[in-house]
């Protein structure tokens, strides 16, 4: 059967159960939707709201686990499925009635089997659209901190990446700068009681601002890899609307503790479809941001509303990220260099790499590994400032470096699914 043919016989068997002139409303949610939710509803259901649960049909589908073949394109005879053992599943298939809000909702499962992979379907009936929202709204949390468990980030319009991996050492700043974000990221977790006690909004603003290759990124990349809460980022793009950013705030406002990344800060200058008075309220408007972190970087603050530098409750602090100094430039190289190149040599090309920015002295000691890798050279001295000093002649053409290092996804992530693959 076509897939088109089963799920228009699905939909009106679903139809038919819930007619039109009886009040109700059939959906049918798309799998694809990165913020979907609706197979965690059994666990959401018995661990948060079982007194919800009006009726269920459901079971858990073990034809793989005994090795036998699945019939295809049904609806309830599957002879292969344990029956009543879905609740714990998030793979559930079948029906599950609730009453939400004195409201009936619906929810069928099934499962085309297919040659190569399975389709997965849910439709939904119900008599109010709000309660129908009010439950997405509410799953969508649980979902979050269901996938959460500081393993994963959601990339609001995208989907969800892995967390990245990074300690606090590994971050190559000015002591005084590293320190200063430790500690306001830690004592933002570590004190909401406290926050409390002083009748303070438990939120925290953080702006990272200085020129494209000093750490921004990495400051984020390691931020995150520590946080323990969830974790959202926003690119503010040409596109990105008001609804957009509201829908950030409001996500991670229902998902807290949350750090909300919102990243080119400086694209909002001028932007067509969200005003920068429209971020201000959303900063520090009348509805508070409880347990929200929120880290924004950009590249040109001059372009900023001065609003937004000088009003400690949008952005308590402000970190400029610099040129890195003789010291950093050092233990970056020794960092990356992994011991394969002698200290001197190090020192010399940490001397060599004034006026570099982190990206620059990253791919300066990058292609001297890669050279001496791949032509099985000596790790010299010699090999570090002969790519010194090709990055020197790249840096007096005006190109940047970025053009020779792969970027991938938001603030350095790589996206691994959602919306795509």
């Amino acid at each position: 059967m076509s897939e088109s043919r089963f799920l228009e016989e699905n939909a009106g068997r679903f139809r038919r159960k819930h007619p039109d002139e009886d009040g109700w409303t059939v959906y049918r949610i798309d799998p694809q939707w990165a913020l979907s939710a609706e197979h965690l509803l059994p666990l959401f259901l018995m661990g948060c709201n079982c007194g919800a649960i009006v009726r269920q049909d459901i079971r858990i589908d073990t034809s793989w686990s005994h090795g036998k073949d699945r019939p295809r394109d049904s609806w309830t005879d599957r002879p292969h499925a344990r029956r009543g053992e879905g609740m714990t599943d998030e793979n559930w298939l079948g029906e599950i009635d609730i009453l939400w809000q004195d409201v009936p909702i619906h929810f069928a499962r099934t499962i085309q089997a297919g040659r190569y992979e399975d389709r997965i379907t849910t439709y939904v009936a119900t008599k109010d659209r709000t309660a129908l929202e009010d439950i997405f709204r509410r799953l969508g949390a649980y979902r979050r901190k269901h996938d959460r468990v500081d393993r994963t980030i959601m990339v609001l319009g995208e989907g969800t990446i892995d967390r990245p991996k990074a300690g606090w050492e590994d971050l190559i700043l000015p002591d005084r700068t590293r320190d200063d974000i430790r500690e306001s990221v830690q004592s933002f977790q570590n004190s909401r009681q406290l926050y409390k006690e002083l009748d303070l909004p438990y939120r925290r603003g953080l702006l990272f601002t200085g020129p494209p290759g000093c750490g921004k990124t990495t400051a984020i990349r390691t931020v995150a890899a520590n946080f323990k809460g969830s974790v959202f980022i926003q690119s503010l793009k040409s596109t990105t609307n008001d609804f957009e950013l509201a829908r950030a705030f409001r996500l991670a406002t229902q998902d807290s503790p949350a750090m909300l990344i919102l990243e080119d800060l400086d694209r909002l200058a001028n932007h067509e479809k969200v005003s920068m008075s429209y971020l201000l309220n959303l900063l520090d408007g009348i509805k508070p941001l409880d347990g929200l972190l929120v880290i924004a970087t950009t590249n040109h603050p001059e372009k900023l509303d001065q609003a937004l530098l000088q009003r400690p409750s949008r952005f308590d602090r402000v970190f400029h990220f610099r040129l890195p100094g003789y010291a950093e430039r050092l233990a970056f190289i020794e960092f990356r260099a992994r011991g394969r190149f002698p200290r001197p040599a190090c020192e010399e090309a940490a001397r060599r790499t004034e006026g570099f920015t982190m990206a620059y002295v990253q791919e300066a000691v990058t292609g001297a590994l890669l050279r001496c890798m791949c032509k099985k050279r000596e790790f010299t001295a010699k090999e570090l400032i002969d790519s010194i000093g090709k990055l020197k002649e790249q840096k007096q053409s005006g190109d940047r470096p970025d053009a020779m290092i792969p970027q991938h996804g938001s603030v350095g992530f790589v996206t691994v699914n959602g919306n795509g693959n």
